[in-house]
């Protein structure tokens, strides 16, 4: 014998070898996937903390819209000024809103301002030519002592 390990047990080596070789390079990606996972965690909590501190942060309000049920509001707790303020708004938005100009006339005749409501009703009623829009323009002009003409005259 020359010293050398049968071939049986250089087969047996060399299996062992690449076992090992393949645990070693199963045991890195294990790491490696390992890692990768930490690494996407702690980048992940960071965002999550990144986020909360976004969310208590204030929100700058956006300012509300005005409507006719604000309108609608203000005349039934009195506040008049307010009232024709907020038709007003609603009349900027949208000039030919029927119900804002007769809105508008009902809280110029409750202020006195008589001629206005007379052409807050007569715009409303030119627009859309409702009953109770043509009754609110005669009541308001036979108010103002101007002979009262029917739609369409």
């Amino acid at each position: 014998m020359d010293g050398s390990p049968p071939p049986d047990e250089i087969e047996y080596l060399r299996r062992i070898a690449v076992a090992s070789d393949f645990q070693t390079k199963a045991a890195k990606w294990a790491l490696g996937g390992i890692s990768f996972a930490i690494v996407m965690l702690l980048f992940c909590t960071v965002d999550i903390f990144t986020d909360i501190k976004e969310l208590e942060k204030p929100v700058p309000s956006k300012p509300r819209i005005i409507t006719l049920s604000d309108a609608y509001t203000q005349i039934r707790e009195g506040n008049l000024p307010k009232a024709l303020q907020s038709t007003d708004e609603v009349l900027k938005r949208n000039p030919r809103d029927y119900d804002a100009h007769y809105y508008k006339g009902q809280i110029l005749l409750m202020q006195g301002d008589i001629d206005g409501a007379v052409k807050s009703f007569f715009e409303a009623k030119n627009i859309f030519p409702l009953p109770r829009y043509e009754e609110a323009f005669q009541a308001a002009a036979s108010k103002q002592g101007r002979p009262v003409r029917r739609l369409g005259e």
